[in-house]
């Protein structure tokens, strides 16, 4: 029994006596290791330290170098906003000079087209007083006969002719103004044009058509009013008033055509404008138009 309890005594103090053993020696392994490890530690310290500064002088170089930049930058943003504000300068000087020049030239163009409106209406209307002084010679030639022939026609049906015949010339006559009014207007535009260079020939054989038509339309009126007194005051009103209406049947004819002629002539006008390049007259050109 004793035995027994001296062998498991020596079989504890044996153990004991290993696990110290065995702690001592780690410990021992231990301390070089650690050693080691704090003496590696050192160096990779200070090569950090010295990257981090000289990452710190790359980016405080960086930043001197965007410094310069920078200010280069708003140098030559400075000369150019200087530059484009000189251009603009002379751009708006050039741009009133023009406009100035567009105005006078305008101004005369119009004074030049209110003096050749002038003229025509002048024409027209000494054509009208004209018709008027030749209607009354016809009359007063008339007029030792004129009971005799007043007898043939009811006076309500000599008034209402007379009153249509008159209607009938004005209207004439308003209409040939408003063409003769036209063709002095593209008269105007095609100078316009031929002053820039466009070769409006064409338009202006076309026009001189229109004119002519016109001409014969005013004859024809002239013929027809002359007519007229005979309608009412001659010795023959039935021939005299198949002779009016074959006369204002021309003149209606010759107003269609010079319409139509001065309607090919704006097309001609527009087609060689319509070549060159858009100007500040194109409120002239809307003006003729309407």
């Amino acid at each position: 029994m004793q035995n027994s309890m001296l062998r498991i005594q020596r079989s504890v103090l044996f153990g004991s006596i290993s696990t110290a053993l065995l702690l001592v020696f780690l410990f021992a392994n231990a301390l070089p290791a650690q050693a080691q490890t704090n003496s590696d530690v050192s160096p990779n310290r200070s090569v950090r330290d010295l990257r981090s500064e000289r990452i710190q002088q790359e980016r405080e170089s960086l930043e001197e170098i965007r410094e310069e930049r920078r200010e280069l930058l708003e140098k030559r943003d400075e000369k150019m906003e200087e530059k484009r504000e000189e251009q603009r300068e002379i751009r708006q000087t050039n741009i009133e000079t023009v406009r100035e020049n567009t105005v006078r030239k305008v101004e005369t163009i119009r004074e030049e087209q209110k003096k050749m409106l002038d003229a025509a209406r002048v024409r027209i209307s000494d054509k009208k007083e004209d018709i008027r002084d030749k209607v009354e010679i016809r009359r007063q030639e008339l007029e030792a006969n004129r009971d005799e022939r007043r007898a043939r026609l009811e006076e309500a049906a000599q008034q209402k002719i007379q009153s249509f015949l008159d209607k009938t010339i004005d209207r004439f006559h308003a209409a040939i103004e408003r063409l003769q009014e036209l063709a002095v207007r593209i008269e105007s535009r095609i100078e316009k044009l031929e002053e820039r260079g466009v070769d409006l020939t064409r338009a202006r054989e076309r026009l001189a058509s229109a004119k002519a038509a016109i001409d014969t339309a005013l004859s024809a009126i002239e013929r027809a009013a002359l007519a007229g007194v005979e309608v009412t005051d001659g010795e023959t009103p039935r021939d005299a008033f198949q002779e009016v209406k074959d006369v204002l049947n021309v003149a209606k004819e010759a107003l269609k055509d010079a319409h139509r002629t001065l309607v090919e002539v704006i097309t001609l006008i527009k087609d060689a404008a319509s070549n060159i390049p858009d100007t500040s007259n194109d409120s002239d050109e809307n003006e003729e138009e309407n």
